[in-house]
């Protein structure tokens, strides 16, 4: 089969979406060690009490495009890029541990004005926030993950051992050289006709300069480190009940992350409620967006405005 090239996709998706025309904001949040804070951004439509949406690994707050609008009928909704993703600043020199995007990202809830939140975390989105709720209970009113990785695989200690030579940076500058077509050549939908210029030119765009790119490094050696996974176990153990209540939703089908890793969630949490999708990925909120609006709404609380 040939591969697919960038430059024969549509320009614009297939599935219509009103992410371009949100209101995009910044805000600076402090950071330990670091004589200046990070500017993050991110969009935000609605009002009503706050749900939080956190991407995943090359993506950015872009990926929420389908659900935003429909998740603003009842609430304040905030997509937020995270360090080098998006339009957030590219923080190369903070680390980029789960403990340390999980306190960024406790103190842009604090910088916003608000005490707690709805999160729902995709991907190493839906990973960084359990770390977040083990670390800041407090502040979540519910947790809702979708396809997140967590478990050490073998996979993970070979990237981080690759990652770990003195010439890593140069072969991943040279795997990025064109960073549409890596975009497009690690994204998978149930449904690939959903992939457009539009997307592939949002997400290269984290690979196309040096601090970027180190962004992106980092997240593949610090906050996808199995060390750092094998802690987990003992983390959730240590929080007790104090974990928020939890919701996962899962496909059946999923070539970035195990659909197994489901089932492993739920016990790990003491039984969450644990929702499956078919004919979906590990994106559910780009192939099957009404469902995961679905989802996320009937587990709402009842939040506090």
């Amino acid at each position: 089969m040939s591969r697919r090239r960038f430059t024969e996709l549509p320009e614009l998706p297939p599935r219509t979406h009103d992410f371009k025309a949100l209101e995009r904001r910044f805000v600076t949040v402090p950071v330990a060690g670091r004589s200046k804070p990070v500017t993050l951004s991110y969009v935000q439509k609605g009002s009503g009490p706050l749900l939080l949406l956190v991407h995943g690994l090359l993506t950015s707050a872009y990926s929420w495009r389908y659900v935003i609008s429909p998740l603003a009928a009842s609430h304040t909704v905030v997509a937020v890029d995270l360090p080098g993703a998006g339009q957030s600043e590219a923080a190369a020199d903070v680390t980029a541990s789960p403990q340390s995007l999980a306190a960024l990202l406790d103190g842009f809830v604090k910088a916003l004005g608000h005490e707690r939140a709805y999160v729902v975390g995709n991907s190493m989105g839906g990973y960084l926030t359990l770390w977040w709720a083990l670390l800041h209970p407090e502040r979540f009113e519910r947790l809702f993950i979708i396809h997140a990785p967590g478990f050490p695989e073998l996979r993970l200690y070979a990237l981080r051992a690759a990652l770990s030579l003195g010439f890593s940076r140069g072969l991943l500058a040279w795997l990025t050289r064109v960073p549409e077509q890596f975009a497009l050549d690690n994204c998978h939908y149930h449904d690939m006709s959903l992939i457009s210029r539009e997307q592939t030119r949002e997400y290269g765009a984290q690979l196309a300069d040096d601090a970027r790119r180190e962004c992106f490094r980092r997240n593949l050696y610090e906050t996808m480190s199995p060390w750092t996974m094998r802690e987990l176990p003992a983390a959730v153990k240590a929080a007790g009940a104090r974990v928020p209540k939890t919701k996962l939703l899962w496909s059946r089908h999923d070539v970035l992350v195990s659909p197994a890793f489901g089932p492993r969630y739920q016990a790990l949490l003491g039984g969450a409620e644990l929702v499956w999708l078919d004919d979906s990925s590990h994106f559910t909120q780009v192939d099957s967006p009404e469902r995961t609006v679905e989802e996320i709404l009937a587990f709402r609380a009842p939040l506090r405005a």
